[in-house]
């Protein structure tokens, strides 16, 4: 029986290396890989004659409605929605361009809600919704806040979300938090923050946060050779998609593992001068 599958993020990382996965396990997903940029469409594509290369840029509401209307061309009913698609802003609070907060949430927060509200009138009554999260939204990571707030943001609206469904209760939201993955979004994500934190008008500031900026680089730069694969990631959402009854939430790694055990064991104030002294050993 064929099941149909939508996935955002596709063009890299989890996202892409989840339509793959996906391709591979069975002939009867049909999987609608969303795009943003057009040379992608034929790179997806060329995984499976069963994926569909689909332009969707989250953060657009017309965007996200033009590719309802592609994809219920081609069937009445989706089966598992696949939230990949993420950014990560970075640096101190107070140098943070407010604008690119508050884009942090568009692409993190907003973005697949809307796209939830969105595709919900046609998701399968058995259907599932699985949302790549992390183990930010802990909110334990000094210097990249608005990621961890989008990140916890989300999962508090669709934790509500599965309590308040009532037409669709057999629908399973499933949220997964993976430890450090091996994907390019902090290496890009971060160099184009460091950009952005240049045309501040307070050097003295930046300056005085060199150390941790660059603790911040140097972390980017390892999360891409350490840690879990995206093909990890992806075939626990394999293992999710088979389960009648999964958990309503996943943590994979062992870093992401401990970060939630210890954020709920320590007191707030001793959880900070934790991390102050981790930070001061790094330097």
């Amino acid at each position: 029986m064929k099941k149909y599958i939508l996935v955002t993020g596709a063009s890299s990382g989890i996202g892409r290396q989840t339509v793959v996965e996906l391709a591979k396990e069975s002939d009867d997903y049909i999987i609608f890989a969303s795009i943003r940029k057009r040379e992608d469409k034929a790179l997806v594509e060329r995984v499976s004659k069963n994926v569909k290369g689909v332009y969707l840029d989250i953060t657009n509401r017309t965007s996200v409605l033009k590719a309802f209307k592609f994809i219920t061309s081609k069937t009445k009913t989706l089966d598992v929605i696949i939230n990949s698609a993420g950014i990560v802003t970075a640096g101190p609070l107070e140098l943070l361009n407010i604008n690119d907060i508050k884009s942090q949430f568009e692409v993190n927060t907003f973005g697949p809600l809307f796209l939830i509200q969105t595709f919900l009138p046609i998701l399968n009554k058995n259907g599932k919704i699985i949302n790549i999260n992390s183990m930010a939204q802990t909110g334990i990571f000094p210097f990249i806040a608005p990621y961890c707030a989008s990140k916890r943001a989300l999962s508090i609206l669709l934790n509500a979300l599965n309590i308040e469904l009532k037409n669709n209760i057999n629908i399973k939201i499933v949220e997964i938090n993976p430890g450090v993955v091996q994907t390019p979004i902090w290496q890009k994500s971060i160099k184009a923050c460091f950009d952005n934190l240049k045309k501040t008008n307070n050097k003295t500031v930046l300056d005085s946060y060199q150390n941790e900026l660059d603790i911040l680089k140097n972390n980017a730069q390892k999360n891409q050779t350490k840690g879990l694969f995206a093909i990890d990631i992806a075939k626990l959402i394999i293992k999710i998609i088979k389960n009648k009854n999964p958990k309503t939430r996943y943590n994979i790694g062992l870093d992401s593992h401990f970060v939630f055990f210890i954020s709920k064991l320590f007191p707030c104030d001793i959880l900070n001068k934790l991390i102050e002294f981790k930070l001061k050993t790094l330097k």
